[in-house]
């Protein structure tokens, strides 16, 4: 694990803005400072109710989730069966016969015959087998245990991400409206000054293809805005969107930072490595409990009973039984299932190790590419913020200028038609740093 730290080390990240086309100075505030608050989940971060209600419901709604707390519930009832095995039984049974004829009951005699007994038995684990097995039990719960944070993790990303693309969509897609309105406009402008001879039409085609193109995108990011709906109401496991979703008119929250000096074993915190090195450990258990098959077991049994031929004598002193004894079962040709079931346990735990090792290297992998991706995104944003704010500057000055009739009335609409361009891709690519950054807080096991 500790290779990681190169990366996690280096890690520091910009602070949030707040106008557009500041930059993004890197983080001053400790670690600590810039965590979670205790009790609260790793998305707390983003500052976002919206997102705060989704996760809410998400936790009891998933079907995912569902099933991995299913599993788990099964593994903890494997696990006392299992641990079941190593403790004493008890038993009783009553029976009642009647021989008539030449035929003769327990008794040595034709007639009746009440039996009633109480049988204990214990195997004793004098080499470990049943301890093994109990310990591989363990291991397994621990394993659904980790299986079960892992999924919530994966879906809880899931729906940060789909709540990002939602809200940037449809910010996004709201400007493209405003955008295509204003090439509408151009483009009615340019048909009138067609009209009257003072443009050819070419000029008018040109302006009819950026309209057409600015109402294209306006559906595309309709659709992508719709399209993350439905993804946040299938992780939901509901029906329709919740109505709230609509009214919620905040922006996008700020790019929180990516906190200096992360400790390399954080990815220790990964849910799935957490629940591969349980795997290895079961595995690992199984195996010696496998290898001790060889071995005989040695069980104590103990019966004591009563039998009478009649039933108002069946709890006499004279008639009582008492039967102590000790089993042990040594195989000595049983077809080469021992060595199957060995050979197997081998297999078994040579795949979860493999499993492990790629799983770490995915690990690794992913934090570096999760790393890089998210410090990309984050210039990105900081370029497409200077952008958006030259825009809002010429458009402020355009308006200026056509209130003051230095400019014509066209002009000014290129230049709110500029303006809602460069807006709109802030909003996506603020999306996209806010997607990539649930992607990283995943990577590294939730939060930082």
């Amino acid at each position: 694990m500790s290779a990681a730290s190169p990366v996690l080390a280096t890690s520091a990240g910009p602070a949030p803005v707040a106008d557009a086309g500041q930059a993004l100075p890197a983080p001053s505030a400790p670690v600590d400072r810039i965590l979670p608050a205790a009790g609260t989940g790793w998305w707390s971060i983003y500052g976002d109710p919206g997102l705060d209600a989704v996760m809410a419901r998400l936790h009891t709604a998933n079907p995912t989730i569902a099933q991995a707390a299913a599993r788990l519930a099964m593994a903890r009832a494997d696990a006392r069966m299992t641990a079941a095995a190593g403790r004493p039984t008890l038993g009783l049974d009553a029976s009642a016969a009647h021989a008539s004829g030449p035929l003769v009951n327990a008794a040595g005699q034709s007639g009746d015959l009440f039996t009633a007994r109480a049988m204990a038995s214990w195997e004793l684990d004098l080499l470990g087998r049943l301890s093994d097995e109990r310990k591989a039990a363990r291991q397994d719960v621990r394993a659904a245990e980790a299986a079960l944070a892992d999924a919530t993790l994966l879906i809880e990303a899931a729906a940060a991400r789909a709540w990002f693309a939602r809200k940037s969509a449809a910010l996004a897609a709201e400007d493209a409206g405003q955008a295509a309105r204003a090439r509408q406009d151009v483009a009615h402008i340019a048909e009138q000054r067609q009209g009257l001879g003072l443009i050819g039409l070419t000029e008018v085609e040109a302006a009819r293809q950026q309209w057409q193109q600015a109402a294209a995108r306006t559906r595309a990011l309709q659709f992508a805005r719709d399209n993350a709906t439905r993804q946040l109401v299938f992780l939901l496991g509901s029906e329709t969107a919740d109505p709230a979703w609509s009214a919620d008119t905040a922006g996008l929250p700020e790019m929180p930072p990516i906190p200096a000096g992360l400790p390399a074993d954080l990815l220790d915190r990964r849910p799935d490595l957490r629940a591969a090195q349980a795997r290895v450990a079961a595995a690992d258990a199984r195996l010696s409990a496998v290898h001790k098959g060889w071995l005989p077991p040695i069980a104590l049994t103990a019966v004591q009973g009563q039998a009478s031929t009649s039933l108002g004598q069946l709890f006499a002193s004279a008639s009582g039984v008492l039967g102590l004894g000790a089993v042990l079962a040594l195989p000595i040709f049983d077809g080469g299932r021992q060595r199957a079931r060995v050979g197997h346990g081998k297999a078994e735990k040579g795949l979860v190790e493999a499993e492990y090792r790629e799983r770490v290297a995915g690990a690794l992998r992913d934090v570096y590419d999760d790393l890089q991706a998210a410090q990309m995104w984050r210039a990105e944003l900081v370029d497409a913020r200077q952008r958006a704010g030259a825009g809002a500057t010429l458009l402020a000055a355009a308006e200026v200028r056509a209130a003051n009739g230095t400019i014509a009335y066209v002009q000014l609409l290129d230049a709110r038609a500029v303006a809602f361009d460069r807006r709109i891709a802030a909003s996506l690519i603020q999306g996209e740093s806010l997607i990539r950054l649930v992607t990283l807080q995943a990577a590294i096991g939730g939060g930082w």
